[in-house]
């Protein structure tokens, strides 16, 4: 039952019912804790255990509790670590790196790169060990293009673009190979969209925004396509949207206004979409509202200071709905003090300082 409730758990989220879903996986929680109260030895339950925590974290993430989030993956780490039956029990090795590297996700969200990085050099290390062990195992390829991705995150926060750049032309190679292997199916491009749109961040804070273009019109396309099979995967939906954000981005860079206020509107489009089909969902309005604030800097690039000062105070109300929830989310404070920053200047005049700011 409980791992039917899993299973239900995780058609809710990609339906993008955070709630239900979340509803769904503490239910089974509590479930496996009353059957491993009676057998502790229970194989099964104990690996469902993992599976639910480890589910129930990515939730809390989404809703925008990020300590809620670290709390239940350390539980999942935990429970993964109790079902282990020893060093050559491979299954229980390989989730315990995807726990790890989903901590140190949360701790770069978070603005941690450096305990960030300590984890995922951990993680990679185990990783190669594993590789060795049997290199065409598919999930271990996959866990080795994250470990790289989030690597690159860590030395991008620190100001390391060369080191960032290295390891995410490494995750790129890994996550090409994997479509191939799996014969493109949707999991292999949304894992491939997520790594173009990882080098085309990097690219663009290197300065070359016409690489940064290609890398995030890579992974507009691959999105798109997942979309294109699975129309209701909430996902997708969602890094769709963060895709078209960074392409009008880099479009702006390039001062290229017109492609990017297309890339905006699409954008806003895009995520207004998935928040009427989740409207709990926090990423998604920190996603909207980092749109909004994006529409702004194009109104303020092209001199209509009004249009501009709208469109920062559509991402202020946007932003407000999730302080009205508690999140803790990094991101959301960080939009928000540019946003604030920038209407400052514009009830100032100074809206040649705001066209200057790319976010």
């Amino acid at each position: 039952s409980a791992e039917v409730q899993i299973g239900t758990g995780w058609l809710d989220a990609q339906r993008g019912d955070l709630a239900t879903a979340d509803a769904v996986w503490l239910s089974a929680i509590e479930e496996l804790g009353r059957v491993l109260a009676i057998d502790p030895a229970h194989k099964r339950a104990k690996v469902a255990l993992v599976e639910a925590w480890a589910s129930s974290s990515g939730c809390a993430r989404q809703l925008g509790h990020m300590e809620e989030a670290t709390l239940r993956l350390t539980r999942a780490l935990e429970a993964n670590d109790a079902s282990a039956q020893g060093p050559d029990d491979y299954e229980a090795r390989s989730r315990r790196i995807e726990i790890v590297q989903e901590l140190a996700s949360v701790e770069l969200e978070q603005g941690q790169p450096r305990a960030a990085l300590v984890k995922l050099r951990e993680a990679r290390e185990s990783l190669r060990k594993l590789t060795a062990h049997d290199p065409s195992n598919l999930g271990w390829l996959k866990s080795a293009s994250t470990a790289d991705s989030n690597i690159c995150r860590a030395f991008s926060t620190l100001g390391d673009l060369a080191s960032a750049r290295a390891h995410c032309a490494a995750a790129v190679v890994i996550a090409e190979r994997l479509l191939d292997l799996q014969g493109g199916r949707s999991q292999s491009r949304f894992h491939l969209g997520v790594e173009y749109r990882r080098l085309g961040s990097v690219e663009l804070a290197r300065g070359d925004a016409g690489a940064a273009v290609a890398a995030f019109e890579r992974s507009r396309r691959l999105f798109a396509e997942v979309i294109a099979d699975t129309p209701s995967n909430a996902g997708a939906t969602l890094f769709l949207a963060k895709a078209q954000r960074s392409l009008a981005a880099a479009f702006l860079a390039d001062r290229r206004y017109d492609a990017a206020s297309e890339s905006v509107r699409a954008g806003l489009e895009t995520a207004r979409t998935l928040l009427r089909s989740s409207p709990a969902n926090a990423i998604a309005q920190v996603v909207l509202a980092a749109l909004q604030e994006l529409e702004g800097a194009l109104a303020a690039a092209r001199g209509d200071a009004r249009a501009a000062r709208d469109s920062y105070l559509d991402a202020q109300a946007t932003l407000r709905t999730l302080a009205g929830r508690g999140t803790d989310m990094k991101d959301a404070l960080v939009v928000g003090e540019r946003v604030a920053r920038c209407v400052v200047a514009l009830d100032a005049r100074r809206v040649c300082e705001v066209a200057r700011v790319v976010p």
